[in-house]
């Protein structure tokens, strides 16, 4: 009798129970819930505190903009192990995505993350090992209706050269300009056409064991006029110091001799500073790109050589040139183009001495191009330092099939 009373009295607590948090549930329903000080509690145990409050409210759409591409690529031929140049029989070259925010009229944010298996020869973050890497992160201050100077900060490609972000195959200027930094640059453009800009990284590669902080920077200076006839773009480039382009940088950490002068670390000897001048121009379907590069001095052999039996190192120069034919046909956007491309005391950076290119682009949906080139390239004789110097000339053919958006 006992122990069914005591069930009795059980079941009945708990059906009060059940009664009581049905009733306090169905009160809590009609509160609202704030769960800001949960949520910024996790954040701040997460270390990300303030990373999501953008002020920006449930319209952020109206301030971000995201586009994106995607080049898969087919090599054949003669190919060579070329800077510059994708090796890969068959790969996803460039794979990207890049989003743009403007939170305001004063304040502009771009991101690109890509990803790529290319050869690491094509000169992508693959070097490491890494097949998605952050390309580009920086912060633009300005408005060009009201004041035409701008300031950034962030990685990106500094204003040393003009060369195509993604193609087929680097041109040897391209090789010898591409710098890639974590910069602060400041710089100016006017309504009339007149730009420019100062910057400053700091360098990868220092000068001796000692050198924990080396600084590099450079300098920028163009005109341009567009219209709808003419399309007129000219400019120069400067470098303090050309270990900060990365097909140098490579060589210095990677082969360069004059780590072993100095305990063992990556260093280089002589700063040689460079000079990158430009000339574009579009007249009607014809377009030409002139493009030169050259080191201002000679580097120390020890950091860069070029002839085996010399005591002086090499002053590397590359000049490009190329002529593009655009028409459309059959309703497709079309194009053609023929260059010519050489280099001097580069073959340590492993680029040919000479190379004639040839191509063709059609566009035949809208954002989606199929391409070719062929390129006939010269290498460096055997009496200059190289991987593969013996003066030999050969063929590579590369297939392309890509999508923007």
């Amino acid at each position: 009798m006992k122990i069914k009373s005591l069930v009795i009295a059980m079941s009945f607590v708990a059906a009060s129970g059940v009664a009581s948090a049905g009733d306090y549930n169905a009160e809590a329903a009609a509160a609202p819930v704030d769960n800001s000080m949960f949520q910024s509690t996790i954040d701040g145990m997460n270390q990300v505190g303030g990373r999501y409050d953008t002020g920006l409210g449930p319209d952020w759409t109206k301030y971000v903009t995201i586009h994106g591409g995607l080049f898969t690529d087919a090599a054949f031929g003669e190919r060579e192990s070329v800077d510059g140049e994708n090796n890969q029989r068959l790969s996803l070259t460039d794979g990207y995505v890049a989003v743009q925010a403007t939170p305001n009229d004063w304040a502009k944010f771009d991101l690109t993350v890509n990803y790529s298996n290319a050869d690491s020869s094509y000169g992508n973050a693959t070097d490491n090992g890494d097949s998605v890497f952050v390309d580009q992160a920086y912060l633009t201050i300005g408005n060009e209706d009201r004041y035409p100077v701008f300031f950034q900060a962030g990685k990106q490609y500094a204003p040393f050269g003009h060369y195509d972000l993604f193609p087929i195959s680097k041109s040897l200027g391209q090789v010898l300009t591409e710098t890639n930094q974590t910069e602060v640059q400041v710089g100016f453009v006017v309504p009339k056409g007149l730009y420019g800009s100062v910057y400053t990284f700091q360098n990868d590669v220092p000068k001796d064991v000692g050198d924990s902080d080396p600084y590099n920077w450079g300098a920028a200076l163009g005109f341009q006029q567009t219209n709808e006839m003419m399309s007129f773009n000219a400019g120069v480039g400067y470098l303090a110091n050309m270990t900060g382009v990365q097909s140098v940088q490579d060589y210095v950490n990677n082969t360069g001799a004059y780590a072993d002068n100095v305990g063992g670390a990556h260093a280089y000897g002589t700063e040689v500073d460079a000079l990158a001048p430009y000339v574009s121009l579009k007249k009607g379907a014809f377009g030409l790109d002139l493009d030169y590069v050259s080191a201002l001095t000679h580097f120390d052999k020890a950091t860069l050589p070029y002839e085996v039996e010399s005591t002086s190192g090499a002053q590397p120069t590359a000049f490009d040139s190329k002529v593009s034919y655009n028409f459309n046909k059959h309703d497709m956007d079309q194009q053609v183009f023929v260059g010519y491309q050489t280099s001097s005391e580069a073959s340590a950076l492993d680029i040919p001495e000479h190379r004639y290119a040839a191509g063709y682009n059609v566009y035949p949906w809208k954002n989606v191009m199929v391409g070719f080139q062929v390129n006939r390239d010269s290498e460096y004789n055997d009496s200059t330092v190289g991987n593969y110097s013996n003066g030999d000339d050969y063929y590579s053919y590369n297939l392309r099939a890509g999508v923007q958006f």
